[in-house]
């Protein structure tokens, strides 16, 4: 009997790493890495999302096709092709597009393990505003249902860039979280210090991996910030902290981590 590759799908809260594990994971032996293969899901996430929460455009179309099952299919059909056969093989995706549509990734692998990458909210919004997201209209039309939830369009620029940006932190974490991650990670255990994070994200998919020189890994960055025009959180204006308090709360509380340990 063919066997085909163990499989892992590694997202996170938005700039998060994933480009990075898609293509360093790639050196290691018997390990078959991308990032993002296309299609990304997320203009299906954003659907999907709409359909589970009866917001879905064409109210018949949804009622009558099993979109649910075109999704799937869609997602498998477009992933099989990268997966290769044997049991010493692995697979992995990073992409965190897919954090919309867990259910459809399970489904259409039920043996693959989903590993969630979480960055700092106060580390998320500075990166993020500093890369022009949040700062105009071009994100509201396909990310509307994904990012902004409930919100209309006139209320969704009533807010700042700032809340913008930590409500999309907090509405990545929930949908991610309300799913059950198999491995939770935290960003700055991955990048910084003596890189625990990597070491055990590297454990938890393939626990004989030989690696070499550790830092051979980190000699680059991927997706170098653009424009440093946002100083660090502790310089803020506290009306500008006030708008990410929430998000900042969740993470700061630990609960992120206590269904994990």
């Amino acid at each position: 009997m063919i066997i085909m590759a163990q499989k892992f799908f590694i997202l996170g809260t938005g700039l998060s790493g994933t480009h990075f594990l898609g293509n360093s994971l790639k050196k290691i032996s018997n390990i078959v890495s991308y990032h993002e293969i296309h299609p990304l899901m997320a203009k299906a996430g954003a659907r999907y999302i709409r359909l589970n929460h009866k917001t879905f455009r064409h109210a018949r179309i949804r009622n009558y096709l099993p979109l649910e099952f075109i999704y799937r299919y869609k997602f498998k059909l477009t992933r099989l092709p990268k997966i290769p056969f044997g049991k010493d093989k692995i697979f992995v995706e990073a992409n965190s597009a897919l954090g919309r549509v867990i259910p459809i990734v399970r489904s259409a692998f039920p043996d693959s393990k989903i590993v969630h990458i979480i960055r700092d909210p106060r580390s998320f919004v500075r990166s993020a505003i500093c890369r022009g997201w949040f700062m105009n209209k071009n994100l509201f039309t396909p990310l509307n249902g994904i990012y902004t939830g409930d919100f209309t369009k006139r209320e969704w620029f009533l807010l700042t860039p700032f809340a913008r940006a930590s409500w999309a932190w907090l509405r990545q974490h929930r949908m991610v979280q309300e799913n059950n991650p198999d491995l939770v990670l935290d960003f700055d255990d991955i990048f910084k210090g003596e890189h625990t994070g990597f070491l055990k994200l590297l454990n938890f998919i393939k626990p004989d991996a030989e690696i070499g020189d550790l830092e051979t890994f980190f000699v680059r960055k991927d997706r170098p910030t653009r424009f440093k025009v946002i100083p660090s959180y502790s310089e803020w204006e506290p009306e500008w902290q006030k708008q990410i308090e929430e998000a900042v709360e969740v993470y700061d509380s630990g609960d992120l981590f206590k269904s994990y340990t």
